[in-house]
């Protein structure tokens, strides 16, 4: 019997095709991500490059540069935002994709009939009943199907290019041949066991045994081998379970294919390859550099002139690019100062301001009572006529509010001026020292926190020799080390 007769419609075979296909969705997905990442950065090595010629060769800063660095600047971004965006939508459909595969019986299912002489009661083998009154029928199948659901989604499409592989298995029947009637009590489903070695169905007056091979089931009697093996493929509802999962796939697999085909082309840019790129339309406006709507041509063979520049620039001037590189570098971490100063300014100003807004808030409570019970006042009888509630540092604190103290708890002036001098982190302020034998004596269990020395540039008194803190500078130098690493670390990725 034929591959194609015994598989019919090809429902076991699309089932292992649609599980191999989702199988590999993630791995996929995963190459594709890989590759953009490793198109980009070779772009933003190229953008690199394009953005030092500009700054170091004045005859380089046309708008054919400008417009090509801002358009292929442009085009990462979106790209990026692309890849990001399907990142968590990937994940998402890979693990869709796996639960599928992994469920497939539960969308196919194919039932066979080996049908000889219709007509006859005594020549149905098992399969389904196409209604004669002496074969199996529907409400027999759940007895023949040791695993699997007996009703199932249809996939049905072109022919099946392999074996397929069973999603059910029969019963096995241990019992002895028994003939009788497909309604007998030992009968089992309607036929009755032909071969018990080989888990074969027939009716008594043909006892070829049915084997199940490989997710075939093959006819050894002779006499049976030109049976049909006809299709009996049920549909469980309407719409495939399937489908939305596909659409799912089609979608996001086609915005990763779009990145990649276009960074394919610029990650050409500064290479041998000229990058064959077709020729760009666009405006400062359109690429947010400017005002202008002039629309401005930046030709295939401009591009790949350009490519050619950046690829020779690499090459034959090696010592100039390294140097560029590292005023960038140099600039990105002054972006960074300047960053955090802002920072830091408007934070303090945060704090004013929100120290200001509650003692107003105290101010305007006369009782004491009330005024000793509200967060963050406290009432002082010898204070202002009509500001006797004031904001209190200590209740700030303990309220856990951010801010600047605006007076001091401690009991006694003593304590006040030792922690003064002493600094709030228990530690002796190194400058109120000014001999050498106090200055030696301020460091404590043998770290050493003061000693004799010039001062740096942003310190006071410079050029004199005094009692200063030792630790500020070590502080001051692993705050700039941190920082130059974390720009390296982007500067390289940058690269």
């Amino acid at each position: 019997m034929s591959n194609n007769k015994a598989v019919g419609g090809g429902g076991f075979n699309k089932a292992c095709e649609v599980a191999a296909h989702l199988k590999d969705v993630a791995p996929y997905l995963a190459a594709k991500a890989t590759a953009s990442t490793q198109h980009i950065n070779t772009v933003r090595t190229a953008l690199q490059t394009l953005a030092i010629m500009m700054i170091t060769r004045p005859d380089k800063r046309t708008d054919e540069y400008k417009f090509l660095h801002a358009h292929v600047t442009q085009e990462l971004t979106n790209a990026q935002q692309t890849i990001n965006s399907n990142v968590a939508k990937s994940i998402n459909l890979a693990a869709k994709a796996a639960l599928a595969a992994g469920r497939i019986d539960e969308t196919t299912s194919v039932f066979w009939q080996v049908n000889l002489n219709p007509g006859s009661s005594g020549k149905y083998f098992i399969a389904q009943s196409n209604g004669g009154g002496s074969a199996a029928t529907s409400s027999h199948l759940p007895n023949c199907i040791e695993s699997g659901n007996k009703i199932k989604q249809t996939i049905q499409e072109a022919a099946p290019a392999e074996a397929p592989r069973p999603i059910a298995t029969l019963k096995q029947i241990t019992s002895a041949y028994a003939p009788g009637a497909p309604s007998s009590a030992n009968s089992l489903c309607g036929l009755t066991q032909a071969d018990s070695t080989h888990g074969g169905y027939a009716r008594p007056a043909n006892a070829g045994p049915i084997k199940w091979a490989g997710g075939l089931i093959s006819i050894t009697n002779a006499a049976l081998t030109n049976s049909p093996f006809v299709d009996y493929t049920t549909t469980a509802q309407a719409g495939t379970p399937l489908a939305a999962v596909y659409a799912d796939l089609d979608n996001n697999v086609t915005a990763y294919d779009g990145v990649t085909e276009n960074f394919e082309k610029l990650a050409k840019i500064g290479g041998a390859t000229k990058p064959g790129i077709p020729d760009i339309k666009t405006s400062a406006q359109k690429l947010q550099i400017g005002d202008a709507t002039t629309e401005i041509t930046l030709s295939t063979a401009t591009i790949d002139c350009v490519s050619e520049e950046i690829r020779l620039y690499n090459t034959e001037t090696p010592a100039t690019l390294a140097n560029e590189r590292k005023k960038l570098f140099i600039n990105q971490l002054l972006k960074i100062d300047s960053a955090e100063k802002q920072a830091f300014a408007l934070s303090e100003q945060t704090k004013i301001s929100g120290i200001s807004q509650q003692e107003t808030v105290c101010n305007k409570i006369k009782d004491a009572e009330k005024c000793n019970t509200t967060k963050q006042c406290s009432f002082q009888e010898s204070g202002e006529h009509n500001k006797k509630c004031n904001f209190n540092a200590t209740e700030e604190t303990e309220n856990g509010i951010s801010g600047t103290p605006t007076g001091d708890d401690r009991s006694s002036s003593g304590e006040r001026e030792e922690a003064k001098q002493a600094g709030e982190d228990g530690k002796t302020d190194c400058s109120k020292l000014t001999t050498q034998p106090e200055c030696e004596a301020a460091n404590k269990e043998g770290k050493k926190h003061c000693g004799l020395k010039k001062g740096k540039d942003n310190e006071e008194e410079k050029d004199n020799v005094k009692c200063r803190d030792s630790s500020f500078l070590v502080k001051k130098k692993l705050a700039l080390m941190l920082k130059l690493l974390w720009v390296w670390y982007h500067f390289e990725e940058f690269r």
